[in-house]
């Protein structure tokens, strides 16, 4: 996959860069001291099992994309709080699990996560126009994973047949949220609450947070397609929000 994060010009970085650390489709990991590995399964959102580990923070000479005009606020020790990030992502990079390319509506172009009020907004942008319905047996999905302290959760806009939910989920099966998603061509955006709480994890939005994005496009019970977000060629890779 072949990326890169965009970040706003007017920033400042109060003499330091925001850390972009190492896996699209959207992670979270606070850059203190390193993160302790979390296992977060994402049930069939993902191809595979869907189990993900943070890598062990390393710095790198590129910026975390960000922007507001108040620029990066800092919170916990290594933590960078952005406003806004951006990040965009090369085209006709989707995997699928038996080999070859997926649709170009589950072709990731560009991920981002606006903070708003006690809340937020995550929005996907695709290489197509995102389909209103699919075949039975059939599933795509656009998510973020949110990584807070030791604390992931993984928040998803998901289409079965005609219908779309979002759903947030640690380690154990997802659970609903009453969160209506928006659709329209080649875009996908839904809103994260203030706070995210599942039955092992809880992430605060308003505070510094790790993110990635991923979307799966599920073809058959054989066939799925993903793609991954992160700002750069690595799909390890996390950024700051």
């Amino acid at each position: 996959m072949e990326g890169r994060s965009v970040a706003s010009p007017n920033v400042p970085f109060n003499g330091r860069r925001p850390l972009i650390i190492g896996v699209a489709v959207a992670t979270a990991v606070i850059a203190a001291g390193g993160a302790a590995a979390a296992s977060l399964t994402t049930g069939d959102d993902e191809v595979g099992s869907a189990r993900y580990q943070p890598a062990p923070a390393t710095t790198t000479t590129a910026p975390a994309s960000s922007g507001t005009a108040d620029g990066p606020q800092g919170g916990a020790a290594g933590a960078v709080r952005m406003e806004a990030t951006r990040l965009a992502d090369g085209r006709n990079d989707t995997r699928g699990n038996g080999g070859g390319k997926g649709p170009a509506w589950s072709d990731l172009t560009e991920v981002s996560w606006q903070r708003a009020g006690d809340g937020a907004t995550v929005t996907f942008t695709t290489a197509a126009a995102v389909p209103t319905s699919l075949p039975a047996g059939a599933s795509a999905s656009f998510g973020t994973y949110l990584h807070q302290n030791d604390d992931t959760v993984f928040v998803s806009a998901r289409l079965d047949g005609e219908t779309w939910r979002v759903r947030a989920s640690d380690t154990g099966r997802p659970t609903d949220l009453e969160v209506i998603p928006r659709v329209g061509g080649s875009t996908v955006s839904f809103d994260l609450p203030g706070q995210i709480s599942t039955d092992t994890a809880l992430v605060d939005v308003s505070k510094p947070v790790k993110v990635r994005a991923v979307s799966n496009a599920r073809i058959s019970d054989t066939t799925a397609y993903t793609d991954t977000c992160t700002g750069t060629d690595s799909a390890d890779t996390e950024a700051d929000w």
